[in-house]
């Protein structure tokens, strides 16, 4: 049996985020279904602290030097290469000169990409955001495209949850990076929100970012009464928080594809430019309510839209049942799949 050998080249960490990492971890998960397909991760990330989920993959971490950016590096050195090998990389530091210079030696090469913003010299392209097909990719010949929510990458702790939901439990999470920027706006209106309650709501809050941000959020978190904080920190599987929840107040990015596959309503933000067309779409299809970009906040209408999440039960349930009408779970299966496929090894 021929050993075909995957490499995912991707960066993670509170500088990166997290969601490079978890689309691989989810699309390696899915290569378990070929029994001859070794998975690896390239990265100049420090592993630590990941070997779990490393380990739900069956992935090997490699690591490559601060001075690997992009596809800079050769896989020889790092690996005894077979005579059937693929790059997939879900990494923006990538250029199109490098996916040039790179397949001229390693031809098979994926892209994982949700920005539009290079040529790319690829045979396939991944984006699984919604309305990723209203985007202007520019390639040099045509690659095969696996584009829209038919195609999320979910991860098998995501697929193996089943929600047990909990009223008055709220799941937040705004990503790695520099998130009291982006939330200390939104907090100062939960603050408004807490002095009018009249019971107490539990928010799982997912607590990411430079220590010094940690802080901060610590600090602004001691003003509310009502709104009781459970911080979650450094745990890569959320599965139980989200399954839990009765809704969540989220950014537009990878969460929610998790949230609707288990059919959590949810009030979402767009964070960067590249969520614009998602942000969008979740209006558009049902998903739940985006309210537009995060530093642009209206404080009425997130307090109205956060106190009807909170007591309008028939529209949650309308929210949740197309929700899981859209996100099906088989994603990952069917991009694996279709790989394999397109290199003639399945």
């Amino acid at each position: 049996m021929n050993t075909i050998q995957i490499i995912f080249r991707c960066e993670f960490g509170n500088k990166y985020g997290f969601g490079h990492l978890m689309r691989s971890v989810a699309l390696a998960q899915a290569f378990f279904e070929y029994e001859q397909v070794e998975t690896f991760c390239f990265s100049a990330s420090n592993s630590d602290g990941y070997n779990e989920l490393f380990n739900s993959a069956n992935m090997t971490h490699v690591q490559l030097p601060e001075s690997a950016v992009g596809l800079s590096f050769d896989p020889n050195n790092h690996l005894k290469l077979t005579n059937k090998f693929i790059t997939i990389f879900d990494n923006y530091d990538v250029t199109g000169k490098q996916m040039v210079t790179y397949k001229q030696n390693l031809p098979n090469l994926v892209a994982i990409d949700d920005l539009a913003d290079r040529v790319f010299n690829v045979d396939m392209i991944i984006n699984q955001n919604l309305g990723s097909d209203q985007l202007n990719y520019n390639f040099t010949t045509l690659p095969k495209l696996f584009l829209g929510e038919k195609y999320a990458l979910l991860r098998e702790n995501i697929l193996s949850a089943r929600r047990k939901k909990e009223n008055k439990h709220i799941f937040m999470s705004f990503g790695g990076g520099e998130v009291y920027e982006r939330i200390k706006k939104l907090l100062d209106i939960m603050l408004r929100i807490d002095k009018e309650l009249n019971e107490k709501i539990t928010i799982d809050f997912i607590l990411s970012g430079k220590k010094e941000n940690k802080k901060q959020i610590r600090k602004l978190l001691t003003m509310f009464k009502r709104l009781k904080f459970n911080l979650v920190e450094n745990q890569m599987d959320l599965s139980p928080y989200l399954a839990r929840a009765d809704f969540a107040v989220t950014a537009a990015g990878s969460t929610v594809f998790e949230l609707a596959y288990l059919g959590v309503p949810q009030i979402v933000f767009v964070i960067d430019k590249n969520q614009e067309i998602s942000g969008q779409k979740i209006n558009e299809m049902g998903l739940g309510i985006c309210l537009g970009n995060i530093y642009d906040v209206d404080k009425d209408i997130f307090s109205n839209t956060f106190n009807s999440f909170l007591y309008d039960g028939n529209m949650k349930q309308n929210i949740s049942k197309q929700s899981q009408s859209i996100i099906d779970g088989r994603g990952a299966q069917r991009v694996a799949d279709g790989i394999l496929k397109h290199y003639g090894y399945a």
